[in-house]
């Protein structure tokens, strides 16, 4: 869970590559799923099924590494959606290594990942 301004958001569980919003302004909760209607625009969030970290860059919310539900894999990219602009997203971001179950956290507008496993090993990495 991350938030943006007075927006909070969620990645979706298994099987489902959505996003929950809610608006503490209004409070409102509301999916943003596969395809969201968020400014009259129909949108794809992201192209795969994954669970991973979300975590914001400015406006930006960013979705990291993790396993993709369908295959098992565990993923070594990341999917950047920009909460301005919802027909925006770049889907060819690399990890140094595929990880889940890592930590990550912003700070003075840089990302940085600790730890986590590429389920054979635990890794000590930090990006």
């Amino acid at each position: 869970m991350t938030h943006i301004l007075s927006r909070c958001y969620h990645i979706g569980g298994h099987g489902a590559n959505s996003i929950e919003l809610f608006d503490l302004a209004d409070r409102r909760s509301m999916w943003l799923g596969q395809h969201i209607d968020r400014t009259g625009l129909q949108v794809v969030v992201w192209p795969d099924d994954r669970q991973g970290t979300l975590n914001a860059i400015s406006d930006k919310l960013l979705i990291i590494g993790g396993r993709d539900n369908s295959s098992r894999k565990t993923l070594d990219s990341a999917v950047l959606f920009d909460t301005t602009q919802s027909t925006s997203y770049e889907a060819n971001l690399k990890l140094s290594a595929p990880r889940s179950s890592f930590g990550a956290v912003t700070h003075n507008g840089l990302l940085y990942i600790l730890g986590g496993n590429d389920t054979k090993t635990t890794l000590s990495l930090f990006e």
